[in-house]
């Protein structure tokens, strides 16, 4: 199903709107990629609106990789998942879906209506307060399928792929493919043209297990977890604030703890992150340990270590998503993002 389909009967006999005649459908395009990962709106009708996702278009680069890791089907599956009870306050609601067995991928969503351009959080930084209330939203859902000392090749749930399957590392393959022309467009003066150029060296699926592989904590991870997937409520949280996640099609079985390190190395500053790593990953142990027993700190700290190789890989191949419409004085605040990353983690770029 695409947007277009989308008419004022399908309103009111799918969603049970109360809508008029006279009521106008309108519809805002959101994704950040420009629908590379798949098309997503706002759909608005008299007072109500959702958000309407469907599959990228087969002109899209990430077409195939979408299409051959089911990567909408796996979001379907997610907010099937969290469908009842304290799980539907990891993710916004789902009022409709369909899964690719079942006609055409398409979903139907809370529209949270966040107050202005969700980028400016990303180039600014998260702050304290933003970085606590997502890391208590991720223990909660690292909560939900808790393993200790399990196999990361073996997930719980059929739809759900392990992290060290082939999908994700060609997804991060493809993601990398463009970063040396990325970086040479965008920041020509910031970075040494032989750190990205050895990219293509990189043994991405040995990196991959590595990081999920004998981690003490395996569990449901998002996947993409960067500050604008992070959608910040009134809900309570820290200071009044809560999070919810979106954009699951990356959800996987593997070390939760890459979530953590994502969300730290992409959507904090340098100097933030340095700053606050260990009290936030003790305000993140001490919501999951509420779920998860047996776990320690020192368990914690591990698994975190481990994760940030593959944590740095996805945020390098998913530079292009973050850079997408950005100003030149943005650039400039995400290239020391970026230099940071490759100076804390410099054996990712030793030829393996």
């Amino acid at each position: 199903m695409q947007v277009g389909e989308i008419t004022k009967d399908w309103l009111r006999s799918v969603l049970n709107w109360p809508i008029t005649d006279a009521d106008e459908i309108t519809v805002a395009p959101l994704s950040l990629s420009n629908g590379a990962m798949g098309g997503v709106y706002r759909v608005r009708c008299a007072d109500r609106a959702f958000v309407f996702k469907c599959p990228p278009s087969a002109d899209s680069p990430w077409y195939r990789v979408c299409s051959e890791m089911g990567l909408l089907d796996r979001e379907i599956e997610i907010y099937r998942f969290f469908g009842v009870g304290e799980r539907r306050k990891i993710a916004p609601e789902c009022y409709w879906s369909r899964l690719m067995s079942e006609g055409s991928s398409a979903l139907a969503l809370q529209d949270l209506c966040q107050a202005g351009r969700v980028m400016d959080r990303f180039v600014r930084g998260l702050n304290r307060n933003e970085a606590v209330a997502a890391l208590r939203t991720l223990a909660t859902l690292h909560g939900v399928l808790p393993t200790i000392d399990g196999d990361a090749r073996a997930s719980p749930l059929p739809w759900l792929g392990p992290a060290s399957s082939d999908g994700l590392a060609a997804a991060i393959t493809e993601g990398l493919s463009v970063v040396p022309s990325l970086v040479e467009t965008m920041f020509p003066d910031n970075f040494p043209r032989e750190h990205f150029s050895r990219i293509r060296q990189i043994d991405i699926p040995r990196v991959v297990a590595r990081s999920h592989c004998g981690s003490k904590l395996l569990s449901l991870c998002h996947g993409d977890c960067w500050s604008s997937n992070v959608l910040f409520t009134s809900r309570l949280g820290c200071d009044g604030m809560g999070a919810m996640l979106v954009d699951w099609q990356f959800a996987m079985w593997g070390n939760p703890l890459s979530d953590v390190a994502l969300l730290l190395l992409s959507s904090l500053s340098p100097a933030g992150r340095r700053a606050w790593v260990d009290d936030l990953l003790t305000c993140y142990h001490l919501q999951l340990t509420k779920d998860v027993a047996g776990y320690s700190l020192d368990d914690c700290y591990h698994d975190f270590s481990k994760a940030m190789p593959f944590a740095a890989l996805v945020a390098t191949a998913t530079l292009d998503a973050y850079t997408c419409g950005l100003t030149k004085p943005e650039l400039r605040h995400i290239a020391m993002r970026m230099e940071a990353i490759i100076d804390e983690i410099p054996e990712l770029f030793v030829v393996s």
